[in-house]
């Protein structure tokens, strides 16, 4: 990946976690784009690191021990140069609390976990383009005083005795007068309506009490356009006549300046919308003034469906095209007292105010949902955008923050199950399975860095020896109060939430840590979800590397489904694994739906018989005919055949008569955890 940003020098980055696991995985992703990367395990070391060298970014986790990521952001802002470093804070995507303290504390933005390891450089990429930019802002701001200071744009006096002030040639013509002498009733013309009072007041203030003063105020030239001027007065006396006089600097610049940058802090740059931390502002307030007057108003959550997928196959500069159109339609359906803010890459929210006998959110809905039936036109083809739209209303489903917005989100997340564009209102009756599904997923996103995973292995030995030929590795998850969650509950959670990409790499990680002394094969099971992910061969070879373990005794186990999904993209990976000698074996065989011809196109080195026909071998003669057909099959393939689900002696046997080469099943052994299975290993030996 090309990174135009560091051309000159390589950014330094700080990452702070105690998590030893994720600074690692931090450094890996940051380095190969380019950042020179520095870590710190706690919030003290990271304050010290920052107080010696002032890196260019600073990645901080929230949850720390001694000294948490709140308490560090405040400290760092307190240093020299810590006020415009950005801190980017790294917390669970469903803390709300956290989210908020963050920003309270003095972050930048926030990196929701799991992290997106792929879209991270950009982040930091985009937090840095910022930074620089802010910098040339002040820079320039800076240099502007500067200039203004030194040339001084004007001088003036005002004598009160004829009630006229003199102004320098220079002033005069800057300001639109014909002449350098002019009444105080001509500029007080020129005084902006609502700043006369002000200057009129500073005038006199200096005039009775001679202590010198400085206002700002805005001045509108003939031309009407509105200068804002700095003004310096003091009270001078001339040969016994009392005047006053000074020096006017046109500080516009520097106050558009200042506006700019204040617009970037709390507005969209792509849809100019009010951002995620206007919302919050807004919503705040408005929650306090529902308390006040007991207005009732509602807060809309709308999540774009699929987008990133979309984003994907049309490209990040086309996707923006159609936040904006997006954006711009769904404007169309709100009033000028409503809120419509972008928070997030795909979401947006809304507050409705004024939910009462007279107002009905109703039609306001109806014209959501109508936003999304028109495709967005796209050169070559019409692309068709579907949303999932939550609602909760104040104070019925929640009177403070933290409340209304996890609420909203329940009904957006229920908005979600139904197909096509659909809404969602909150209630109390949906909450709880809602509930159940957004703390499973908290839950695991804790558990990688929690070692909360743990695998467990299920040995595989030859039918024509009994030497145990290899072990297949499989994931479990011990629940903090659940206990040990089914692997069937929690996986298809891993592979919908994008998790799985993550956890995968770290089972293929510990199999090759955990197995490393021993002489057998290691077999790790492949979603097909972690096929549409580009990165699955470079995870798998990095940790390979990293771990030294043989690739000759790595074994990647598919389904018939992989081959399928995406046919072309799993090709590339599983040949490229073969190249290094990894072994592939196709899991599960006779249950989908596969042509023959996939299995020759892969040329795979191992066919799994699934357990399904296994286990009644011996009473089903349609079962003994499809397993014989499926040895002789493979075998004719150049494939070797492992019989799973193995649970009698008779099917045993059956299965080495038939020429099946390895078998696994309960029979042989249970799934054994690492202490178990190294005791079992050493029975076998004795």
């Amino acid at each position: 990946m090309t990174n135009d940003n560091h051309t000159d020098k390589r950014e330094n980055v700080l990452i702070i976690d105690d998590e030893s696991v994720t600074r690692m995985m931090v450094r890996q992703v940051l380095e190969q784009s380019g950042y020179h990367v520095s870590e710190a395990p706690n919030g003290g070391a990271g304050l010290d690191h920052v107080k010696q060298q002032m890196p260019d970014l600073i990645l901080l986790d929230v949850r720390m021990p001694d000294m948490n990521g709140f308490d560090t952001c405040r400290a760092i802002r307190t240093l020299v140069n810590g006020s415009h470093v950005p801190i980017l804070m790294l917390t669970a995507l469903d803390d709300i609390v956290s989210v908020q303290l963050a920003f309270d504390s003095g972050a930048t933005d926030f990196i929701t976990k799991p992290i997106n390891w792929a879209l991270l450089a950009q982040r930091l990429n985009y937090a840095l383009r910022t930074k620089k930019q802010e910098e040339q802002l002040r820079a320039s701001e800076a240099r502007l005083a500067h200039a203004q200071q030194l040339a001084r744009l004007g001088h003036w006096y005002f004598d009160p005795a004829n009630d006229t002030v003199s102004m320098s040639v220079s002033l005069a013509r800057d300001l639109g007068f014909d002449s350098e002498r002019v009444s105080l009733q001509t500029l007080s013309a020129r005084i902006h309506r609502q700043d006369r009072r002000l200057v009129f007041r500073t005038l006199r203030k200096v005039f009775t009490e001679g202590n010198s003063a400085d206002i700002e105020f805005r001045l509108v030239n003939e031309l009407g356009r509105v200068c804002n001027l700095h003004l310096l007065v003091e009270r001078r006396n001339i040969h016994g006549v009392v005047v006053m006089e000074g020096t006017v600097q046109d500080v516009t610049a520097r106050i558009e300046a200042e506006a700019r940058i204040s617009y970037f802090a709390h507005y969209d740059r792509l849809t100019d919308l009010p951002n995620r931390v206007l919302f919050w502002d807004r919503l705040t307030h408005s929650i306090a003034e529902g308390k006040r007057s007991g207005e009732h108003f509602a807060v809309l959550m709308i999540d774009l469906d699929r987008f990133n997928v979309l984003n994907a196959s049309i490209g990040h500069t086309n996707g923006d095209l159609v936040i904006k159109e997006i954006a711009s339609r769904l404007q169309g359906c709100l009033r000028s007292s409503d809120t419509l803010s972008r928070i997030g890459g795909d979401e947006f929210a809304i507050i409705y105010h004024g939910l009462d006998s007279d107002t009905n959110l109703g039609p306001t809905l109806s014209r959501l949902m109508s936003a999304f039936e028109e495709p967005v036109r796209h050169p070559g083809a019409d692309l068709h955008v579907s949303a999932s739209i939550g609602v909760a209303i104040f104070p019925d489903d929640g009177e403070d923050l933290d409340t209304l917005l996890m609420h909203v989100d329940v009904a957006r997340s229920r908005a979600k199950q139904i197909p096509g564009t659909s809404y969602q209102f909150y209630a109390s009756a949906m909450g709880a399975s809602v509930r159940d599904r957004i703390a499973m997923e908290a839950a695991l996103r804790d558990a990688l860095s929690s070692n909360a995973f743990e695998l467990y292995y299920q040995p595989l030995v030859r039918l024509n020896d009994s030497v145990v030929w290899g072990v297949e590795a499989l994931l479990r998850w011990h629940h903090p109060e659940r206990g040990m969650v089914p692997p069937d509950e929690f996986i298809p959670i891993l592979e919908e939430t994008g998790l799985l990409h993550d956890v995968g790499e770290w089972i293929v990680r510990q199999a090759c840590n955990d197995m490393g002394d021993h002489t057998f094969v290691v077999s790790i099971n492949l979603s097909p979800m972690q096929f549409r992910n580009g990165d699955l061969l470079d995870r798998i070879l990095r940790v390979l590397d990293e771990t030294h373990f043989p690739p000759e005794r790595l074994q990647v186990e598919i389904t018939e489904n992989v081959l399928i999904d995406d046919h072309r993209k799993a090709k590339t990976v599983l040949e490229a694994l073969r190249q290094k000698q990894v072994k592939v074996a196709v899991d599960d065989f006779g249950t989908g739906f596969s042509s023959l011809a996939y299995l020759k196109a892969y040329n795979a080195d191992f066919l799994k018989i699934d357990k399904s026909f296994i286990c009644e071998l011996e009473e089903d003669k349609s079962n003994m005919a499809i397993v014989r057909s499926a040895i002789n099959l493979g075998h004719d393939l150049g494939m070797h055949i492992i019989g799973e689900g193995v649970e009698n002696i008779g099917s045993l046997d059956m299965l080495a008569r038939m020429g099946c080469d390895v078998a696994q099943g309960y029979l042989i052994a249970r799934p054994l955890d690492r202490g178990k299975l190294e005791r079992w290993l050493a029975e076998r030996d004795m």
